[in-house]
């Protein structure tokens, strides 16, 4: 045994150190969430699917095209980002995405009728998360490797 180290039994155990109790942490008043904010424009999906339905017929009768911008500024709202949160909402959701189909079915049939700037409408369909389901993937020549050139 080396002379500077001390046998396991010979060594002083410290005793642990008591720790003071944790203080409690202070209690904060909580405002119910919905209580808080400006109040809904919709109370339910009826409501709202009635003045999206509104929009849908003001815009064939004029014949303007459908958009998301213009629907939400419709339903008296200040932008698009106010539809997305709605959406997010478990009893509107259907109502949304229902009108949201309606207004990515008429660029699709306006894309495939040749009607308006195509290249737009293909912009905005990717926008909206759709894919043209083509990649390219460049990959080196591999005959090199084996020796085939």
């Amino acid at each position: 045994m080396p002379a500077n180290k001390k046998p396991a039994s010979k060594i002083a155990r410290k005793s642990p150190k008591k720790r003071k109790p944790a203080k409690p942490k202070p209690k904060i008043a909580r405002i119910p969430p919905a209580t808080t904010g400006r109040p809904p424009m919709y109370s339910n999906p009826e409501e709202m699917e009635e003045v999206i339905q509104d929009y849908f017929n003001t815009c064939d009768a004029q014949e303007e095209p459908y958009t998301v911008p213009d629907m939400a500024v419709f339903m008296g709202f200040t932008s698009r980002f106010s539809i997305q949160d709605y959406k997010n909402k478990p009893m509107f959701a259907h109502t949304i995405k229902k009108a949201l189909s309606k207004i990515e079915g008429q660029r699709v049939r306006n894309m495939v009728a040749g009607k308006g700037n195509v290249v737009g409408q293909i912009f905005d369909l990717k926008s909206s998360r759709w894919d043209c389901g083509r990649s390219v993937k460049l990959m080196p020549r591999r005959s090199h490797w084996l020796g085939l050139t």
